[in-house]
């Protein structure tokens, strides 16, 4: 249907911010967190966080603009969530977050697109199960600001 292609342009957009949530998931958020220093570990009464030791993250909104530049606006904290946090102007790892059982493989997913009769991209993501088999994630992406952005984050 031409009504619901999704050009070269557009898949070449939509692939760079499947393969930036891949990163997300591979190597911040889900499956792994930045690398942090666990013998400047801080503990209070929100719990225990550890300093992010990042070229690239060195605040939270280091982090957060990264993360805004992938993800709709109204999705940015309910995927930061409390897994990084501010202390003192320097990014802190959450330790609650430091050990998961998390198990698709985000190394080199594939999408397909098209677009829906609302104008939302439906993104249909493959990637490896923990038995090497294709998994297939359903995800959105939509026009924000004239810009193209996902939804949320997909995992």
């Amino acid at each position: 249907n031409y009504a619901s292609y999704v050009g070269a342009g557009e898949m070449t957009l939509i692939n760079i911010l499947v393969k930036s949530n891949a990163e997300l998931v591979n190597d911040v958020l889900k499956k792994n967190h930045l690398p942090i220093d666990e013998t400047k570990t801080v503990t209070n009464e929100n719990g225990s966080f550890a300093p992010v030791v990042s070229e690239k993250y060195k605040t939270l909104a280091d982090l957060k603009s990264y993360i805004t530049s992938i993800y709709c606006e109204k999705s940015v904290d309910d995927i930061l969530g409390n897994y990084y946090v501010d202390i003192d102007g320097k990014l802190y790892f959450n330790m609650e977050y430091a050990e998961n059982d998390y198990s698709l493989d985000w190394s080199s997913p594939s999408v397909s697109a098209s677009i829906e009769s609302d104008g939302r991209y439906k993104l249909d993501i493959t990637v490896k199960n923990e038995k090497g088999k294709d998994f297939i994630l359903t995800g959105y992406a939509v026009n924000e600001n004239e810009s193209l952005k996902l939804e949320t984050i997909y995992y």
